[in-house]
């Protein structure tokens, strides 16, 4: 424990010139129209829906936090992740064990009853083999009834809103300006951050994410020793259809 009360920030296999390095600085002025507090009442939902109680665990792309604050106040066991230092750095709970580190290697030996992951995380692994890496250190970190809840952005969700996430803005003295745009042949979803920092320096960060058909998420399980028990239309518990814009999975171990 830090002399303050904040635990000590672990970072591992952290590379640099990681997307959030500066979007970072105005990420929660960029999300203030999400309700944390309904998304954490539909994760708490799935949770206690697979009837484990009091269960371990361990968030990744956690972000700034928000959604680990709200589920922190209900479970007792949680470790936080991202691999973003900068955006740990500025997590709203502090108190909570924070640990930075690729998705696709996560370096914890423990295992949790539940792993989770928010806001389309696994679309920014941009190839197939990165995913079925992904699922497998997922599958190393479950217990023997734990399991794997992540939702994944359609291609809906990009066809219908790339052009409503261009827009400008100012937070805290950064000026950003974001273009977003979907490559419909190369299913990639880019959002580009044209930033000024309060001391006038510009900087330019580029995101991208890859739109995925649901199936390559049914294939990926199955190659990593996993199985998709539910894929749900997100914040429901209706089966995923044509007309999702994400979906909701809840993935298992095969053994």
């Amino acid at each position: 424990m830090q002399p303050n009360g904040e635990k000590k920030l672990r970072v591992k296999n952290y590379m640099k010139n990681l997307p959030y390095k500066y979007v970072a600085l105005f990420y929660s002025h960029l999300m203030e129209s999400i309700d944390y507090s309904v998304w954490g009442e539909y994760l708490a939902d799935l949770i206690e829906g697979e009837g484990i109680k009091h269960p371990s665990i361990l968030e990744l792309s956690s972000g700034l936090g928000n959604l680990s604050d709200i589920l922190s106040k209900k479970y007792r066991k949680i470790i936080c992740s991202d691999n973003s230092l900068d955006m740990l750095l500025n997590f709203k709970n502090r108190k909570l064990p924070l640990i930075c580190f690729d998705m696709r290697e996560i370096p914890i030996r423990r295992k949790f009853d539940v792993v989770l992951s928010t806001f389309d995380s696994i679309n920014y692994l941009l190839t197939y083999k990165d995913i079925v890496k992904h699922l497998k250190s997922v599958k190393n970190s479950l217990t023997k009834n734990g399991f794997y809840t992540f939702d994944a952005s359609l291609e809906l969700n990009s066809t219908k809103y790339a052009k409503l996430l261009n827009r400008k803005g100012e937070f805290e003295g950064v000026q950003y300006r974001q273009r977003s745009f979907y490559d419909i042949i190369k299913k990639i979803h880019t959002n580009k951050f044209e930033i000024t920092l309060p001391d006038g320096k510009k900087i330019q960060e580029t995101h991208r994410q890859k739109i995925y058909p649901i199936e390559t998420f049914f294939k990926a399980a199955e190659e990593s020793g996993l199985y998709v028990q539910d894929c749900f239309n997100c914040f429901t518990f209706d089966n995923v259809n044509v007309k999702s814009e994400r979906a909701q999975f809840i993935l298992r171990r095969i053994d």
